[in-house]
């Protein structure tokens, strides 16, 4: 029988009370330390609270107590997947399996590595073994939700609706519900869901993610910059490179058909406009939705610090850009000029340096931008003509760089 201490702190859990759960269990095991189940419920707590590497310690000091304990080894799944040891995660979610073959949630574990790995076939095929053993598994049903909307399956309404019928008042159903209607279009009907999902729960990662969405897709511009995101999503990352070294290659076939054609010029240079514009818009376009969204005091709870940083400095970038352009056009000055330019162009770097998941790719990207801007800025201020080629020439080269990194971490894995 569960002990009452053990009773409250699961209670505190269901409410995402995740702070007073792990002091009232630091008290307990203060007097009871060799608690067994208190110290599984402290580890999942500093996994939740982010504090990886305690939690890491008591997982390992719990398997070696009960090697092959279900929760402690699920445990262990989600501890390697938060430090992104997907490998470890995989070996341990394939033991699971192997040990508990009639577990539902064993193969969900399997499901999250493989959807973490995004190869989403497989995250998918685990989630419905997961619902062959238990069709009412809310957390397979969800998963399933999210990877087929992210891949446009069919079936995806149909997961919708079975799983708001087993529990309508699940905050994550309900975001994955948002989700759906934000893909089909339907933003102001998202909305409501999603406001709907956050009433019930706070603090939930993926009704907070989806609102936040659904607010920029107000605007259409934005819409369709989810609807390439969702795409680009599907595709390998040597389909992903084709489509972007193809689009470039055009470009560069119209520049240079237009400069040797002047009668086409007029015909082109939209086009040329139109491939140029998007480029930069890839980039630029999420930072200046999040700088709009924090202007939203309600946006901005939706912003984590990182996205702050980016909207700011991108919005910062901006700003230099237009006050730049105005004085030039007041004072003639080509340096005012060349200095609204870098500001324009800057908005690329400033706007996407802290994407990247890992630590080693922001570290390189947050080094390379500090570098073109300064080559920039002291270009132009000296004018320095090897200097701010230089720095042109980096931004140039740093959007070849920050894709490569962004496919690698985000392109879709096919096969085992």
């Amino acid at each position: 029988m569960i002990s009452p201490i053990l009773q409250r702190v699961e209670l505190l859990l269901s409410q995402s009370r995740f702070p007073e759960a792990k002091e009232l269990l630091q008290t307990h095991l203060a007097e009871n330390p060799e608690d067994f189940f208190a110290q599984f419920y402290l580890a999942t707590i500093q996994l939740q609270l982010g504090e990886k590497q305690i939690a890491r310690q008591m997982t390992e000091k719990l398997l070696l107590e009960e090697p092959e304990a279900y929760p402690v080894m699920a445990l262990a799944v989600d501890v390697e997947l938060a430090d992104e040891k997907l490998d470890k995660a995989e070996d341990l979610a394939r033991a699971l399996m192997g040990l508990y073959p009639l577990e539902a949630g064993s193969f969900l574990k399997m499901a999250s590595v493989k959807l973490q790995q995004r190869n989403y076939d497989r995250a998918l095929e685990a989630a419905n073994q997961a619902l062959a053993l238990d069709p009412e598994n809310i957390d397979a049903l969800n998963l399933k939700i999210m990877i087929g909307g992210l891949l446009g399956n069919e079936d995806t309404q149909q997961a919708i609706e079975e799983a708001l019928h087993i529990d309508p008042e699940s905050a994550s159903t309900i975001a994955n519900h948002g989700m759906q209607l934000l893909r089909e279009g339907k933003v102001q009907q998202a909305l409501e869901r999603l406001k709907y999902a956050l009433s019930l729960d706070p603090t939930n990662s993926l009704a907070r993610y989806a609102m936040a969405q659904a607010l920029k897709a107000r605007f259409w511009p934005y819409r369709m910059f989810l609807k390439y995101g969702e795409f680009s999503a599907r595709l390998s990352g040597q389909s992903s490179w084709a489509i972007i070294i193809g689009a470039y290659v055009v470009y560069r076939i119209l520049a240079k058909v237009a400069n040797e054609y002047e009668a086409l010029a007029p015909f082109l240079y939209p086009i040329i406009i139109l491939i140029a514009s998007l480029f930069l818009l890839t980039w630029i376009l999420e930072p200046l939705m999040n700088l709009y969204l924090l202007s939203n005091p309600y946006g901005r709870l939706l912003l984590d610090d990182d996205e702050k940083k980016m909207a700011r400095y991108t919005g910062g970038s901006l700003g230099v850009a237009l006050l730049s352009f105005a004085l030039y056009f007041a004072l003639s000055l080509e340096t005012f000029l060349m200095l609204g330019v870098l500001g324009v162009a800057c908005m690329i770097p400033l706007g996407t340096f802290l994407k990247p998941t890992k630590s080693k790719n922001r570290r390189q990207l947050t080094y390379f931008t500090v570098a073109v801007i300064l080559s920039g800025v002291v270009g132009i201020l000296l004018n320095q003509e090897m200097l701010l080629f230089g720095a042109f020439f980096g931004i140039f080269i740093y959007q070849w760089i920050i894709n490569g990194i962004m496919i690698k971490e985000n392109a879709r894995i096919f096969g085992s």
